[in-house]
């Protein structure tokens, strides 16, 4: 079983690289210091979205707040934007699934959904070295869907810290997120509501990094 999301998690890391060196992303705004782009997904009918901004703190603090944690209160103590987090599996130190169920958004027009996903945390180098968190969402027979609540579907995603030359530490960080929400929603809906709700969690990670850093 191991090898089935280990050789997910090898597809999703090619693809979010491709999405990584794509010149094609469309501009879309700057939201609280934040770069948004986006594009449509080759693997659902709407977009995916890039997020892009620095934050002022070493990349190995950054990159441990990205990281999806073994323990569930370490991520709920900052994440608003989420109602429950677990850890389910843990295959190695790089290689992991977790259960997100997100918050209901846009006063309830949008209800909770869960994702399952297998997540890949990998440094690659080169001209300078990323370190990342890969995402897609997996099938499990141990974790089937549950009535009540719709499941998403995380397509091939990535995050990524790179460290900024200078004389203060600072990182740079990327969002490269295809979701699809799944249920019946209008796709205006959903194009409104999750770029908002992405920068949203990039404050409140912006702002765990600066406690902990600070």
């Amino acid at each position: 079983m191991q090898d089935r999301f280990a050789a997910t998690a090898s597809r999703t890391e090619t693809e979010v690289l491709k999405f990584d060196k794509d010149t094609s992303w469309k501009f879309l705004k700057t939201m609280s210091g934040i770069d948004a782009y986006y594009m449509k997904s080759p693997h659902f009918n709407g977009n995916m979205y890039k997020f892009s901004c620095v934050i002022d703190a070493p990349h190995d603090i950054v990159y441990e707040v990205l990281k999806p944690p073994k323990v569930a209160s370490e991520r709920m103590a900052w994440d608003k934007s989420i109602g429950n987090y677990e850890r389910l599996e843990t295959f190695s130190e790089e290689l992991s699934i977790s259960m997100i169920t997100s918050k209901a958004v846009m006063m309830g027009m949008i209800s909770a959904r869960e994702f399952l996903d297998v997540f890949l945390f990998k440094t690659i180098t080169g001209f300078e070295a990323k370190h990342w968190v890969f995402a897609e969402s997996v099938e499990h027979e141990k974790y089937p869907p549950k009535s009540g609540i719709v499941r998403a579907h995380t397509y091939p995603s990535g995050y990524s810290a790179t460290p900024v030359e200078g004389t203060n530490p600072q990182t740079k960080v990327e969002f490269f997120i295809n979701i699809d929400p799944s249920g019946m929603l209008p796709r205006s809906l959903v194009e409104s509501a999750l770029p908002a709700q992405q920068v949203k969690y990039i404050q409140d990670l912006k702002a765990e990094v600066f406690r902990r850093f600070k």
